[in-house]
């Protein structure tokens, strides 16, 4: 008996029934995957089908047959698989709309979960392999409306605002059903009162979907209401234009003082990001208004966070998305799209810069502190509203000590999410603490952490709990808004804090997790460490009158002091660590004293860091250096197996990209790389130095190289073909940029990379990462992660080596099912 899969009509929802003898070219089978009632030893089923299997189940006969229901539903348990076999009659490109899967495999191919994907199915059998997400899952197969269309239901768009002209940028994903890269596609938008504008398009990989940008620009002043915008897809071929696929959105157009969407382009890897503000309405003219940088919390849109806000006349605010409501709980690139706002606004609203604010709700609440401890030289004062301290915390988890050296230097990379390390950084910000006393979603001890943190040394903090209100709460006593973001006192005691001058900061306290991350505070910055990726202090303190400047320094080798705001010409003392340096003269135009410490504790005057160096423009691990307008670039050099593994990877982290940060990242063979017109890009390669055109101008110098059954780091070496490999270097032609490789030394380590997840919050992967292959992990089992010295090298690196694994057997089988 076996199950089958039903094609009915031109949508082909999984249904299941017994199967006729001669099961027909357009039949599949559905089967639960389990383990074998007596698993081998040490043997992970899931870790051995999708390594050691290809994520195509070797004996499906063994597997537990379940029917859907009458939608196609399939019930399931987080994280358990299901497998179905899709027989076709000829080759041909479907649509895929997975729900409730948290990841996919099409013929041993992974794709992302959850989402509606084009994907290729072959003549006769097909694997198709999910993940479940929740407690049940459902695929639809459907063929595409055309080669490239529209997905209307992502779109990031502008507000308008009526009496005002409009030139702002939107966008919506294109997909490429086909089998080859689209090229020479373009948009035209058009509407009423709207002049028509042609934005051409990224080339798109095959199978994949790209977010493109399109240009919404009115003829005139805009009236209040809804514009309808019809899309059209274009293919340009010289004077011609051909339209492929239509589409139509809405321009909303507000009346003056509402809340709207303001769109831009990130630097990070040019997509179209929004923001949303709440402009102050009715102030004095003589005073500008006060500015307040607003995060929302999980699955709040950024939009509808400002619209909670009544009107005001003291300030503006400004809420920035986080990529996504979701998206990065505010770390990593969430931070990012906080920063990138907050300079936006400040560039281009009026504003009193002495009255910068940040507050945030729930997850926001976590941001806030994120922000405020790392960037306490921005922010007069924080209003954390219901808001975590860190996911350990939050989960009521204490994080236990690091068993090995390997997990100690891991643990390093989690740092940056922990604000509690960092409270001192806040010791001149004033700070207003708001929670719920009965909020069972993130609890009053959440508040507490930081309260008993804050009462040793903070002198301007203030912790209200109201009693009996829970998570998002509002009554009367608020402005109009929601009173959880609208406390009256919470938005007086903002209003009465103002962040000083630089020069009126005589004493500095400063904790870093890193400089790539967070390197100053008002005239201090941290630009290198011994350790990287550890706590790094500075604790100083200047008189500006006697041109004197002393204090102590933990884990810092390279520090700089801003000493523009000394008063007179004479040279500057400095006492650090104990050890007095010769007068400094004030240096001129730059106005800043660059120190170094050396293998002997000495420090010694010094000139800026080399951009060759590590710096805070270009610092490292992976993450952090991965935020200049992102190329992705896959290998075409190879066997067959290898470059379909280099495009299927990389298609994957523009997909989980764009999922998980709204992103939009260019996806292209290494035949069409040209380092000349992606100076300053960041580059991700994927495929070794075999197979990677682009490897040899971007990585030939590196101290590590990946081949065939080989990854090679400095003078050490690692064989085998089941090795995933991804390491950071900057990138040769510029003062900026980096490559990332992300590769795998054979079949079974390009099984395993794809495995590595780093486009998600928390994912700590130092500067280089390598793991063999493991029937006891989906990761595999670590083999090295390290850093590279502050001159990139391996000689002056800090790395931990794992011990050897045993090599899998030849054909790396599987072991055989205990009967």
């Amino acid at each position: 008996m076996a199950l089958t899969l039903l094609l009915a009509g031109r949508t082909w929802v999984l249904a299941v029934q017994e199967a006729p003898a001669e099961a027909t070219a357009e039949a599949a089978t559905w089967r639960w995957f389990a383990p074998p009632t007596v698993a081998t030893p040490g043997d992970n089923p899931a870790a051995r089908m999708i390594i050691y299997e290809g994520a195509q189940p070797a004996n499906l006969d063994a597997w537990t047959l379940i029917k859907p229901d009458d939608q196609g539903w399939l019930p399931a348990a987080r994280g358990a698989y299901l497998a179905a076999q899709v027989y076709l009659d000829q080759p041909r490109v479907m649509m895929l709309q997975a729900s409730g899967n948290s990841a996919a495999y099409i013929n041993g191919h992974p794709r992302l979960g959850d989402h509606t994907l084009p994907v290729f199915l072959r003549k006769g059998e097909n694997i198709l392999l999910v993940r479940a997400g929740g407690t049940r899952v459902r695929a639809v197969l459907s063929p595409p409306s055309a080669d490239a269309f529209f997905n209307p239901a992502d779109p990031t768009m502008p507000d308008g605002v009526a009496g005002q002209p409009l030139d702002a940028w939107a966008a919506l994903p294109v997909i490429n059903a086909t089998t080859d890269t689209v090229k020479d596609l373009a948009i035209r938008v058009q509407g009423p009162g709207m002049q028509t504008t042609v934005t051409s398009v990224t080339p798109i990989a095959p199978l994949s979907v790209y977010k493109a940008r399109l240009h919404v620009r009115s003829q005139g002043l805009l009236a209040q209401g809804p514009i309808p915008l019809t899309l059209e897809l274009v293919r340009l071929a010289g004077a011609t234009a051909t339209t492929v696929a239509t589409s139509a959105i809405t321009l909303e157009v507000v009346k003056p003082g509402d809340p709207y969407r303001r769109t831009f382009i990130s630097h990070i890897d040019d997509s179209v990001q929004y923001f949303a503000v709440r402009p102050a309405i009715g102030g004095p003219a003589a005073r500008p208004p006060a500015l307040t940088l607003a995060l929302h919390g999980a699955g709040v849109e950024a939009i509808g966070l400002a619209r909670a806000y009544a009107p005001n006349a003291w300030m503006t605010l400004v809420a920035p998305t986080n990529r996504r409501p979701y998206g990065f709980n505010w770390e990593d690139w969430g931070r990012l799209d906080a920063l990138e706002v907050l300079e936006l606004a400040q560039a281009e609203f009026r504003h009193d810069p002495t009255r910068v604010y940040l507050t945030g709700h729930s997850m926001g609440g976590h941001g806030t502190w994120i922000l405020g401890t790392l960037y306490p030289d921005r922010f007069a004062a924080l209003g954390p509203s219901a808001a975590w301290v860190s996911h350990w915390s939050y989960r009521g988890s204490v994080l236990p000590p690091p068993a090995t050296p390997f997990k100690t230097l891991m643990r390093r990379l989690t740092y940056a999410s922990d604000p509690l390390p960092l409270i001192h950084n806040m010791e001149h910000v004033g700070i207003y603490l708001l929670h719920g006393g009965a909020d069972n979603n993130v609890r009053p001890s959440q508040a507490h952490i930081m309260v008993e943190a804050l009462k040793p040394f903070h002198r301007n903090w203030v912790y209200h709990e109201e009693p009996n209100a829970g998570h998002w709460w509002s009554d009367e006593r608020g402005d109009g808004g929601a009173t959880c973001l609208t406390w009256p006192a919470k938005l007086d005691f903002l209003a009465r804090n103002a962040l000083p001058r630089s020069d009126m900061v005589q004493h500095v306290r400063f904790t870093t997790p890193s400089p790539g991350v967070a390197p100053r505070s008002f005239w201090v910055t941290v630009e290198q460490q011994q350790r990287m990726m550890d706590y790094s202090t500075v604790d100083l303190h200047r008189r500006v009158n006697q041109h004197h400047i002393m204090g102590t320094t933990n884990n810092v080798k390279r520090l700089s002091l801003d000493v523009r705001d000394l008063v007179g010409d004479q040279p500057v003392t400095i006492e650090l660590d104990a050890q007095t340096l010769d007068p400094v003269a004030l240096p001129q135009p730059e106005g800043k004293i660059h120190l170094s410490r050396g293998v002997d504790g000495n420090w010694t005057l010094v000139g800026p860091v080399s951009p060759g160096e590590k710096n805070a423009r270009r610092y490292g691990p992976i993450k952090d250096a991965l935020r200049h307008r992102l190329l992705l670039v896959y290998g075409t050099a190879g066997s067959d197996e290898e470059n379909q593994w280099a495009l299927t990877r990389a298609r994957l982290d523009a997909e989980r990209f764009w999922f998980s940060g709204n992103a939009a990242l260019e996806v292209i063979a290494d035949v069409a790389f040209d380092a000349t017109t992606t100076r300053d890009r960041d580059v991700i390669l994927y495929g070794h130095g075999q197979m990677n055109t682009a490897w040899t101008p971007l990585l030939s110098g590196s101290p590590v190289q990946v081949s065939r059954s080989k990854v090679t780091i400095g003078n050490r070496t690692l064989d085998g073909d089941d090795l995933a490999c991804m390491f950071l270097r900057p990138r040769p032609d510029s003062d900026t940029a980096c490559v990332f490789a992300m590769t795998g030394t054979g079949e079974l380590g390009m099984r395993l990379a794809n495995e590595l997840q780093w486009f998600y919050p928390f994912g700590p992967y130092p500067d280089v990462y390598v793991a063999q292959a493991s029937r006891q992990s989906l990761q595999g089992q670590d083999r090295l992660a390290g850093f590279f010295g502050m001159d990139w090298s391996v000689e002056r690196g800090e790395f931990v080596w794992d011990a050897p694994v045993p090599t899998p057997a030849p054909e790396h089988a599987p072991p055989p099912a205990t009967p």
